[in-house]
């Protein structure tokens, strides 16, 4: 079994949205604004890449394979 947790937390100065994915504890990605160095964000350092995203369906294909229950919170 695969538990994925969904963290969302907003700043209450300035709601700014952050958000966490862990799977079974271990963080696999987490992504926020950008409105404070926008200029400065790039694929792979501050936005999400394909890579990630090769990473995560391999991670759903694995626990498909060994039949693992995918709990999502």
């Amino acid at each position: 079994m695969s538990k994925i947790i969904l963290k969302v937390e907003t700043e209450t100065n300035d709601y700014s949205t952050s958000q966490t994915l862990l799977a079974n504890d271990q963080t696999i990605a987490a992504v926020s604004d950008l409105s404070e160095y926008p200029e400065d964000a790039i694929i792979g350092r501050d936005l999400v890449d394909c890579d990630d995203i090769k990473d995560w369906i391999q991670y759903g294909y694995d626990a498909a394979k060994h039949g693992d229950e995918l709990i999502f919170e």
